[in-house]
């Protein structure tokens, strides 16, 4: 049985997988370098940041990153990213209680995935295709 934490990680890869701008290298993207740690990437600092956002001087985003020092995790999907992964990239037929249910179960006073209750991603999670 999947934890709560590998089904969110498959959910969030899912998802950007199907929708190409989240894995823009952009403002609020994260990365993995080779050696493990993750950072989000804030251009208008021009610097990295880790995930818990403390300033991590390694290098200014004026200077080209080698494709080979890092790897695109993408950004966080958002209630949006959600709903058009599901409507517009899975042959899923959605019904009315479906929609209904995402939606009146998604705290909108959090906008990430990832902090959306345990109950949600499991209903979520359990809607991917082949999974």
């Amino acid at each position: 049985m999947k934890t709560h934490q590998e089904k969110l990680n498959e959910l969030k890869a899912e998802i950007r997988k199907a929708i190409p701008r989240l894995m823009d290298l952009s403002d609020g993207c994260e990365i993995k370098t080779q050696s493990g740690t993750k950072y989000k990437i804030y251009l208008e600092e021009e610097s990295f940041y880790n995930c818990f956002n403390e300033k991590v001087v390694t290098t200014s985003m004026t200077k080209p990153l080698s494709t080979h020092s890092y790897t695109i995790i993408g950004h966080e999907p958002l209630l949006n990213d959600v709903l058009e992964y599901f409507l517009e990239y899975t042959s899923l037929d959605f019904n009315t209680r479906q929609m209904a249910y995402i939606l009146a179960s998604w705290d909108l006073s959090k906008s990430k995935l990832s902090d959306q209750s345990p109950e949600l991603i499991n209903f979520l999670h359990d809607l991917i295709p082949n999974k």
